[in-house]
């Protein structure tokens, strides 16, 4: 499991998500099944002292290499059957030490933040191509934050050998996706991946063509997408409706019932 947040980390909680990475793990360990949990450490308080280093990984991004760090963090009390990873860079504190996210002016909507988690994606690749984490049946992303390991995956012939992973992407909130320029920008698809030959039709928003939305790459390029409820997974079927409150499918409605009579919802 890949995500932005995590709650079996104090501290690595903002909304429902990280709810869902603590709790999940464990329920399906209750099943049979092993899992590891991959997120920024974001340089949380004392976090890496109770971690143990693993291994310093060479990352292309953004034209040069940047050196990533790869820990194991090991709580007081395990958890059977999950193992809790960290990826740290600077990158990943640009809003200060323990913050996850970014508060960016309105005319560069998500711009820090799409630039760290595209780092962080790239790390995930990195990590999994080179077994520095154990090669997973199935990888799971959460959110627009991680899906761009999924547009990696499919486009870097870098990551080509990990095309053979089940692919899952889970929806927490289809009214944030992460939508940034494609190019001509410090926070562009881009500039973060120079030399990556894609298809525009699978990832760029179509109501902005010249950018990258990683929330429809996530939902077009993995295997099977979850929806965080039940409730939640028919109202993004409906349009949405922000007069009176009603936050559906936010423009996504028809791609999501697509997916859904097709039997990959």
């Amino acid at each position: 499991m890949v995500a932005a947040e995590n709650d079996a980390i104090t501290g690595m909680k903002v909304g429902g998500v990280a709810d869902v990475v603590r709790d999940v793990p464990k329920a399906l360990c209750k099943q049979g099944h092993a899992v590891d949990v991959l997120v920024p450490a974001y340089d949380l308080p004392g976090l890496l002292d109770s971690a143990k280093h693993l291994t310093s990984l060479q990352v292309p991004f953004a034209g040069h290499l940047e050196t990533v760090e790869l820990y194991e963090w090991l709580p007081l009390t395990p958890q059977p059957g999950v193992r809790q990873f960290l990826l740290q860079h600077p990158l990943f504190t640009v809003a200060g030490a323990g913050k996850i996210y970014c508060d960016d002016p309105a005319d560069r909507p998500f711009s820090t933040d799409a630039t760290k988690f595209a780092l962080f994606s790239a790390g995930v690749a990195q990590c999994l191509v080179a077994a520095h984490i154990a090669s997973p049946d199935v990888l799971h992303l959460h959110d627009w934050h991680t899906a761009l390991v999924a547009v990696l995956i499919a486009f870097n012939p870098d990551y080509q050998s990990l095309q053979s992973l089940h692919a899952v992407f889970t929806i927490h909130n289809l009214a944030l996706q992460g939508t940034r320029p494609l190019r001509h920008d410090e926070s562009a698809f881009e500039t973060w991946f120079p030399h990556i030959a894609y298809d525009g039709e699978l990832i760029c928003d179509p109501a902005a063509r010249h950018c990258i939305n990683p929330m429809r790459a996530g939902l077009n390029l993995v295997d099977r997408v979850h929806v965080v409820s039940p409730r939640y997974a028919e109202e993004i079927l409906l349009a949405s409706d922000h007069e009176l409150g009603f936050f559906g499918g936010e423009g996504w409605s028809m791609i999501c019932s697509a997916r859904s009579s097709r039997g990959v919802w």
